[in-house]
């Protein structure tokens, strides 16, 4: 609940900024239309219900960030946090002066509200300020982005995304700057010809101006006494809440809490009341943890080695994590971990991972019924040897985009790409006879859009590329296996080294795809009109039934539909 009601207070204030900076753009244009987007921009948040919202945004927003702070252990901030949270607290400490001198002064001494009036008061009467105001406007449009980041980054699409977000978020501000030192200058250029026309009328007409919109030196002194106030006791707050935090900290070190075995050598003493990881960071230790501790992903996830049994059930935010990645009851996140007993546990991820790991499966193996599929490129040393290596290239992505799409079309997964061969499974999530649906209708696909691909390349190839397709179906061990970046889920067994050999079988039999009986039993495809083949598998001493399809195209014909 805290976490969500923090996620939309930030965007409530988000499009409050937003609409705050498009508005000033519009300087740039002129000043009456920078006024007149003040209808469309600000006027609404100056209604009652407006104020409320915005008000209340801004309270719960500050006072769960003095509440985090409030139940940290330790104030060592690691990678996005350090923006994210120095810049968070000074947005209140700049923002004092611009709320005192343009909500406040309107409401409490009756200033002018429109932005001509603002800009005079910054420009021209208090010019020692404009500085102030471009950083407030410079720290709350970062903050914005930080937190937009790390709110969106673990989501799928969000990185093809990213540069034209990111462009977004540099190009408002820098027309929002512009438009106000565009507006400022032009404020001070018609005060400044005033004055050089006349000194003794401009000066009436100054006074005039700033007693018709209220910009009197009294009220100007309000101001600034006012402001150092605000700031004055939110420093006073902060300094509050760290002094609430190091009593609560010297309170709890009195108790012994739990003694957590870490990785199977370091003992780390866990607080009552905190997480595993929160722990962790206390004693210095690196651990994943790509939402930082928000239970929004799954990379801080450790093994309960011993103890499993003494631990609360999940709760409902951690239950559904772990059931997003399919994870076995020993499995907890550390984040959401708070350990009432001793117990051991191991971490399961680097602590460099990155959002590419949020939601994977957890790397230990796990036995799975699939059907994997092997294609392979016929006479690619030939073509090779022929064309540029440009030339060889292009064609091979174009043939490695054909087949994997025909794969992920069929709702399989590519596994890897070997050399001109290309690895896919089936049944991932599902059940065997349906990954042998997937990889029968993948090689009927391939087949195709090899068709495809041999006509649109006619005039580039002295011949037709030729494929060979092994499919078969039996128990696998799939795992995240690799080494640091070059990790990847992949499978392992007898199941795989089979499918290989199948696809090797094409060329003695002059076929494009070979598939056991089994792989076929199961599925929608009826091949038991084709006749059969016992072969001897290369490394095996027991011979299997096949059927050996001299076109994969022809399995479209014989789907049943089931």
């Amino acid at each position: 609940m805290l976490t969500r009601l923090r996620l939309y207070s930030a965007l409530v204030m988000g499009i409050f900024v937003l609409s705050h900076l498009s508005n000033l753009s519009l300087a740039l244009v002129s000043g009456r239309l920078m006024d007149w987007g003040m209808t469309f921009s600000i006027d609404p948040w100056r209604t009652v219900p407006g104020t409320v919202l915005l008000a209340g945004a801004f309270v719960v927003h500050s006072s769960l960030a003095f509440w985090a702070i409030y139940k940290r252990k330790t104030l060592r901030l690691r990678g996005w946090e350090v923006p994210q949270n120095i810049l968070g607290f000074l947005i209140p400490l700049l923002l004092v002066y611009h709320l005192m001198g343009t909500r406040l002064a309107h409401e409490f001494w009756g200033t002018a509200g429109d932005y001509t009036s603002q800009l005079l008061l910054f420009w021209h009467l208090a010019p020692v300020w404009c500085a102030g105001q471009i950083l407030l406007l410079l720290v709350a449009w970062v903050h914005c982005y930080v937190g937009f980041h790390t709110w969106l980054r673990l989501r799928p699409w969000y990185s093809k995304y990213r540069p034209l977000i990111s462009g977004f978020f540099v190009v408002l501000p820098t027309l929002a700057l512009a438009g106000f030192v565009s507006g400022g200058m032009q404020i001070r250029a018609l005060v400044q010809e005033e004055i050089e026309e006349n000194p003794a009328e401009a000066a009436d007409g100054i006074r005039e101006w700033r007693a018709e919109w209220g910009l009197t030196e009294e009220v100007y002194d309000s101001v600034v006494r006012y402001t150092f106030i605000g700031m004055a006791g939110y420093v006073g707050l902060i300094a509050l809440v760290l002094l609430g935090r190091q009593t609560r900290l010297s309170v709890l070190s009195r108790s012994r809490g739990s003694e957590v075995v870490y990785n199977g050598k370091l003992v780390l003493r866990v607080l009552p009341g905190d997480t595993l990881l929160e722990a962790l960071r206390a004693a210095g230790v690196r651990h994943a943890s790509v939402c930082g501790g928000r239970g929004r992903c799954s990379t801080c996830r450790v093994r309960i080695t011993r103890g499993l049994e003494l631990l609360e059930p999940p709760s409902r935010a951690e239950r559904e994590v772990l059931m997003r990645i399919s994870a076995p009851p020993a499995v907890r996140l550390a984040c959401q971990l708070r350990p009432t007993a001793d117990l051991a546990a191991a971490s399961l991820l680097s602590p460099a991972v990155g959002p590419e790991a949020a939601f994977t499966s957890p790397s230990q193996g796990e036995e799975l019924e699939l059907a994997v599929l092997f294609c392979d490129l016929r006479h690619f040393t030939r073509l090779a040897e022929r064309k540029l290596p440009y030339d060889v290239v292009f064609v091979l992505n174009r043939y490695f985009e054909a087949m994997g799409g025909a794969v992920q079309e069929s709702g399989g997964r590519i596994d890897k790409f070997i050399g001109d061969g290309v690895m896919a499974l089936f049944g991932i999530g599902g059940t065997a006879s349906k990954g042998c649906t997937q990889a029968l209708s993948a090689a009927y696909l391939m087949a195709k859009k090899l068709e495809d691909l041999n006509a649109a390349l006619a005039n580039d190839l002295e011949r037709p590329l030729e494929v060979g397709i092994g499919i078969e179906v039996g128990r696998v061990i799939v795992g995240e296996m690799g080494y640091g970046r070059s990790k990847s889920l992949t499978a392992i067994g007898d199941c795989v080294n089979t499918a290989s050999r199948f696809q090797e079988l094409c060329k003695e039999f002059d076929c494009q795809l070979v598939v056991s009986v089994e792989a076929t039993s199961g599925s929608q495809f009826d091949l038991s009109g084709l006749p059969r083949r016992e072969v001897r598998v290369r490394g095996r001493s027991e011979t299997r039934e096949v059927y050996t399809i001299d076109s994969a195209l022809d399995l479209q014909s014989i789907r049943t539909g089931r």
